[in-house]
């Protein structure tokens, strides 16, 4: 290839600076619409049947929540525990660390 030779003609899509109608990313660059169709501002708050840890850095229950694991046995009790602490405290954390180790040795050994 010549060093003056036009690199617009050997590979395609060269050029950021082409005309939009020739731009793969031009729908990317546009503004999305507004709104998300929901209809609701916040979604029903569900009912807990079962004891639903929350952060102490949050008043209430967020209104949708996983119950697919619920705490039981040494596992709940350390995470009762950790969450008498802040979030932003390295104890929290390793207490619930060490409470789903509990939980897959566990259900290894059965």
């Amino acid at each position: 290839m010549k060093k003056g030779q036009n690199l617009k003609e050997n590979i395609p899509g060269w050029g950021a600076d082409l005309d939009l109608k020739n731009r793969p990313g031009v729908p990317r660059e546009k503004t999305p619409p507004q709104g998300t169709g929901a209809h609701w501002v916040e979604p029903e708050r569900q009912l807990p049947n079962i004891r639903i840890f929350k952060s102490s850095e949050r008043r209430e229950l967020t209104p949708i929540f996983g119950t697919s694991c619920p705490p039981r046995g040494l596992s709940g009790k350390l995470r009762n525990h950790a969450y008498r602490y802040s979030e932003g405290r390295v104890f929290h954390w390793l207490l619930l660390l060490f409470a789903d180790q509990l939980i897959c040795f566990y259900h290894q050994r059965s």
